[in-house]
């Protein structure tokens, strides 16, 4: 009996919100990347299954590029970067657990009332002919979206906006399938650079920080000046 590629996308999106959800109250890094991963490695699932419905060999190596480095390189090269430095495993938040899943469930009930409003949410949940579900698979782009700035907003510690820009990343992969029906690979190899080019920055800012004021929270950077 051959998967229902809808229902796959459906589980894979569904994970990949959750995982990225929970990761708002976590204040452990090692918690907080294995979010991260789960949701990364989910974010390859759908596009697994898009290259499988499309026919695209293309998208295979992008579904592989994302295992490679989002879910297995970028999270064990910051956990052996704070340990290698010596930081404390616990991260630091400006609001509450309580109050970061509040303003992850705002933003995620952001995101449906967004995604009910663009054209393409007017489209069935459930494609005919074995495409995705592209209505429920652009409200999970535009809350992983929302989730990533709202990391780099409530959280203090230069991972966690890290990993903030990162999330935002995956939900701009994500709607990549839903407005092109794919990711081309060229676009997806556009994508990792910029991601990747981007956390060689923050890594590089890390360990200035650091250097300077032996921790990695970012209200260090206040007292910086010409």
């Amino acid at each position: 009996m051959r998967p229902d590629p809808a229902l796959l996308s459906s589980v894979f999106t569904g994970c990949m919100l959750l995982a990225a959800f929970f990761a708002i109250g976590r204040t452990r890094l090692t918690t907080f990347l294995r979010h991260y991963a789960a949701s990364s490695a989910c974010l390859a699932g759908v596009i697994l299954v898009s290259a499988a419905v499309s026919g695209n060999p293309a998208e295979y190596a992008g579904a592989a590029a994302t295992l490679v480095l989002k879910v297995v390189l970028i999270p064990l090269g910051l956990l052996r970067t704070a340990r290698k430095l010596g930081d404390a495993m616990r991260l630091t938040s400006m609001t509450r657990p309580v109050l970061s899943y509040t303003l992850a469930a705002a933003s995620v009930a952001g995101a449906w009332l967004l995604a009910r409003r663009l054209p393409l949410s007017a489209a069935s949940g459930r494609a005919e002919g074995g495409e995705l579900p592209l209505a429920g698979l652009l409200f999970v782009a535009l809350a992983l979206i929302l989730l990533g700035f709202l990391l780099i907003i409530i959280r203090r510690d230069l991972y966690s906006q890290i990993i903030g820009f990162l999330t935002l990343e995956n939900g701009i992969s994500a709607f990549a399938v839903v407005a092109l029906g794919g990711v081309p690979f060229l676009m997806e190899m556009g994508i990792f650079a910029v991601a990747a080019s981007g956390v060689v920055l923050m890594a590089v800012l890390s360990g200035q920080v650091h250097a300077l004021y032996a921790s990695h929270d970012t209200d260090a950077l206040r007292e910086l000046t010409d």
